[in-house]
């Protein structure tokens, strides 16, 4: 008795979940540039979540892999501190304290998340993915971790600098008084 093939490969939920990443992404930039209300909760999850998940990644790399992935966090936290300085904004809104991120970190962070999933996709996690030996699969994966860790620390470091904007904010408003 011949079996016929089951509706829905590894393609179809490629394609299914390249659509549902566009959409976040897309939802992501939106929210971003209208701007969004301002706690330190929702200015560190993120970037504590990025950096949870880059520490995750690292689990089984050598020590000089490891190292070179903080170093590209900390790089990041700088670089982040430097551009929350010169783009991210506290800004008011209908009484309400809003904030938005800096233009070049989201773009740095958009670019770093669609390297390592096209990196996941090509070289990774996928039985049938073009380059799926690990001898291939590992470089590549790795250098799109580094990226990512990089935003991380971008996003961290750009929290940082909207906390310290917040802060001379009211530091000014009481002044005022």
């Amino acid at each position: 008795m011949a079996s016929a093939a089951a509706p829905g490969g590894a393609l179809d939920s490629a394609i299914v979940f390249s659509f549902v990443i566009v959409f976040v992404l897309a939802r992501r930039v939106i929210s971003q540039r209208k701007g969004a209300n301002f706690s330190v909760r929702s200015i560190f999850f993120t970037p504590i979540i990025y950096i949870i998940l880059s520490a995750y990644f690292l689990i089984g790399l050598s020590a000089l892999d490891v190292g070179i992935v903080a170093v590209a966090i900390i790089a990041g936290i700088a670089a982040g501190l430097w551009f929350g300085e010169r783009g991210a904004e506290i800004f008011e809104k209908d009484g309400k304290i809003m904030y938005k991120r800096s233009f070049e970190v989201m773009a740095v962070w958009i670019v770093g998340y669609i390297i390592r999933l096209a990196a996941d996709f090509f070289a990774g996690g996928l039985t049938s993915a073009p380059f799926a030996s690990p001898a291939v699969a590992t470089p590549i994966i790795l250098g799109a971790d580094i990226i990512l860790a990089f935003s991380a620390g971008l996003l961290l470091g750009e929290a940082a600098a909207l906390l310290t904007k917040h802060r001379r904010r009211d530091t000014g408003k009481a002044a005022q008084s």
